[in-house]
């Protein structure tokens, strides 16, 4: 999986072909199939062991905050800062919408970690995990729409934090005036 990543980085998401990472392993392509039946097998694997290992950095990166709402908000702000600079991750965040990185961002895995790091966030809160797969989706498809789209005008952090708090919050379920005030 190592070496997948670092195909991905080397040529993209659309160009890495089974025969570059078994090179890139030093193995033989057989000795992939052994452990992967397709390419895209392999590439979700990847992906979805970056994708936890971020949610671990992600769960620890937010509990610094006070309220749900805080936490989503400065989950989906440190995903978004961290997503461009993740082997293995950044390439979904350059992927075509269409693309594979958006497919794989939807993948049942894929919510499972995101349902993964709601519940570690929200293990005070339990009336906040009712709808946990709504959610989950709901923030995935706003992370990558913020990832691969470009808005009208470039916004910087503070902007972006408040823009979330006024639109995404309020449609999450959650108390959009909980802010804590220190």
């Amino acid at each position: 999986m190592d070496a997948a990543i670092a195909c991905l980085q080397r040529y993209g998401l659309e160009k890495t072909g089974m025969s570059d990472i078994a090179a890139a392993a030093g193995v033989t392509k057989p000795t992939i199939y052994t452990y992967f039946a397709s390419r895209d097998e392999l590439l979700h694997s990847a992906l979805d062991r970056a994708g936890r290992a971020l949610g671990e950095r992600l769960i620890a990166n937010s509990r610094d905050f006070s309220t749900p709402a805080e936490q989503v908000v400065e989950a989906v702000l440190f995903a978004l800062r961290e997503i461009p600079n993740e082997p293995g991750l950044a390439v979904t965040s350059a992927s075509e919408a269409d693309g594979f990185g958006s497919r794989a961002a939807l993948r049942p895995a894929s919510l499972a970690i995101a349902r993964q790091v709601l519940g570690e966030l929200f293990t005070d809160r339990p009336d906040l995990l009712e709808d946990v797969d709504e959610v989950a989706e709901i923030l995935i498809r706003w992370m990558l729409s913020l990832l691969v789209l470009d808005g009208p005008a470039p916004r910087d952090e503070s902007e972006l934090r408040s823009l979330l708090h006024r639109r995404m919050i309020p449609g999450l379920g959650l108390d959009a005036s909980e802010r804590s005030t220190g």
